[in-house]
C-alpha cells in the first residue's frame, strides 16, 4: 500500500488507478501503453483486478484525456481513474478510502511507528515512574489482539489449518510492520513455544533500558497462543533489544 509522495520539482504528478482483467499478459500490454505514452510510473500496488500507483506525466505526448482514452481502449483494461494533477508539494492517494484487507474484508489503519511507540511510552508513564500499571494495560491491549487475530483467522482458514501453520499468523503480524517474527519452537502437548522477535518496533528504537519494553508485543503473543492452545498462557520476554541484547524473545508457557 502507498500513502504520499513528495513531488519533484519541475515536475506534474497524477494518480491512477486502471482495473485489469485477470489474463496473462494484461498487465504488461498496459505498461506498454503507458510507455508509448511517456507515462512514467513511480510507486504503486497491483492488488487483484487493480494497478494503482503515482506516475510522472511531465513528458507525455497526448493530454492526459487523451492518453487515459487511449489506456481505456485496451481490451483488458474496464476502467481508469485519475486523481487531480500535482505539481508540487505532496501528493497523496485520494482514490481509496481506508485500507481492506481481501478476502476478509478486515479495515486496517496505517499509524506511523514512531507515533505509536509514543503512545504506548505515554500510556506506560502515566502511572508512575515504574510503570506497572501502564506496561500491563498496553500488555492487554495486545493480548485482546492477539485473540482477536486468532479467531477472525480460525473463522476464514479453519481451526486445523492454523494448528500447523501458527507460524504464517504471525507473519500477517509481521507484514503490517511490528516485526520480524519468527517461531523458534512449539510444544503443543506441553503448551510451549518460544518467539524471537527482530526489529520489534516498541523497543529498536530504546536504549539503554534495565527491563524489557515489549509490552504489547508480549500481550499479542499472550491472546494468540492461549487460543491456540486453548488454554491460559503466560509470556515471558527473556531477551530485549532495548537492554542491549541482539533481538527480543519470548518464552510462553500455560498457566496452571
Amino acid at each position: 500500500m502507498f500513502i504520499a509522495e513528495l513531488v519533484p520539482h519541475g515536475k506534474t504528478l497524477v494518480e491512477f488507478s486502471i482495473k485489469i482483467a485477470n489474463v496473462a499478459g494484461g498487465l504488461s500490454q498496459v505498461a506498454s501503453n503507458l510507455t508509448k505514452h511517456r507515462v512514467n510510473v513511480l510507486s504503486g500496488y497491483h492488488a487483484n483486478d487493480e494497478w494503482c500507483f503515482f506516475a510522472d506525466i511531465t513528458e507525455i505526448d497526448w493530454p492526459l484525456e487523451d492518453v487515459i482514452k487511449d489506456i481505456s481502449s485496451l481490451s483488458v483494461v474496464s476502467q481508469v481513474i485519475t486523481g487531480e494533477k500535482v505539481s508540487e508539494g505532496l501528493i497523496a492517494d485520494s482514490l481509496h478510502k481506508g485500507i481492506k484487507s481481501k478476502p476478509t474484508q478486515i479495515e486496517y489503519l496505517i499509524l506511523r511507528a514512531d507515533s505509536l511507540r509514543t503512545f504506548l511510552q505515554t500510556v506506560k508513564g502515566i502511572f508512575g515512574p515504574e510503570g506497572k500499571t501502564g506496561r500491563t494495560l498496553v500488555k492487554n491491549m495486545g493480548m485482546a489482539t492477539g485473540k482477536q487475530a486468532y479467531n477472525q483467522a480460525v473463522a476464514v482458514l479453519g481451526d486445523q489449518y492454523l494448528r500447523k501453520h501458527v507460524q504464517e499468523l504471525m507473519d500477517v503480524y509481521m507484514a503490517q510492520g511490528m516485526g520480524e517474527y519468527k517461531l523458534l519452537n512449539l510444544d503443543v502437548q506441553n503448551a510451549k513455544a518460544s518467539v524471537q522477535v527482530s526489529n520489534n518496533f516498541e523497543c529498536n528504537r530504546l536504549s539503554g533500558m534495565s527491563s524489557p519494553q515489549g509490552d504489547l508485543t508480549r500481550g499479542y503473543l499472550t491472546g494468540l497462543f492461549s487460543e491456540y492452545f486453548g488454554k491460559r498462557t503466560a509470556v515471558t520476554e527473556r531477551r530485549c533489544v532495548a537492554r542491549g541484547e541482539e533481538n527480543c524473545c519470548y518464552e510462553i508457557t500455560s498457566e496452571h
